[in-house]
């Protein structure tokens, strides 16, 4: 094995670990790889109500913490609070559903038989 071989084995280490660095770094930007602790959705202060592309660089993330909402701007190379403290819009449509729930179990519910039999 003469010179150039030994040289071919050292830039073809060197190309294999730059694409594993250009990966890496690639996965980081796209979220991967950041750890998560899974709660259960009662448990759950933070959230994305609503995420928005304004261009090919940027993102709009509305993030709801406990009774507040956020508005962030996602940039490459920063990132902007533009708007903090809004006041969450209160969820009508669960608060009813959590309320029939409450009151389904709480009533004596029996079956009714239908006054009809099944010819067959």
């Amino acid at each position: 094995m003469g010179l150039g071989d030994y040289m071919k084995f050292v830039l073809s280490l060197v190309f294999v670990l730059a694409l594993i660095g250009l990966v890496t770094v690639i996965a980081r930007r796209m979220g991967f790889g950041m750890p998560v602790i899974n709660k259960s959705a009662a448990e759950r202060r933070l959230s994305i109500v609503e995420a928005m592309n304004v261009d090919g660089k940027r993102r709009l993330l509305l993030v709801r913490r406990d009774d507040r909402e956020h508005l962030v701007l996602l940039g490459p190379l920063e990132d902007l609070l533009l708007e903090a403290g809004i006041k969450a819009p209160e969820n009508t449509f669960s608060r009813t559903l959590q309320a029939a729930a409450k009151a389904a179990s709480q009533q004596d519910i029996t079956t009714v038989e239908p006054d009809h039999k099944d010819p067959r």
